[in-house]
């Protein structure tokens, strides 16, 4: 159910993901490996080597961080039902 989410959002980050062609690559095999009725976008950010902690960094200042967390305990006791609830 979920699936169809995860395939439009693919975002590349790391020293890794700056050779030559690697987008494409990763473009390519994901879409021979995903069902023809999914979008499948694979986005390279302008600076891949710092994006996840940027994007960390911004949202562990936002007013409603806690609200977006799903701490162990919640996971223990609601299992994988309260990540569809928070995160959809």
């Amino acid at each position: 159910e979920m699936q169809p989410h995860f395939f439009k959002n693919i975002v590349l980050t790391g020293g890794n993901t700056l050779f030559p062609g690697f987008r494409e690559r990763v473009y390519s095999e994901v879409r021979q490996l995903t069902p023809t009725d999914f979008d499948v976008a694979v986005i390279l950010p302008e600076n891949p080597i710092t994006y996840s902690w940027e994007g960390g960094k911004l949202i562990s200042e936002n007013d409603d961080f806690e609200d977006m967390v799903v701490t162990r305990d919640e996971y223990e006791e609601n299992g994988h039902a309260i990540c569809e609830e928070k995160f959809d």
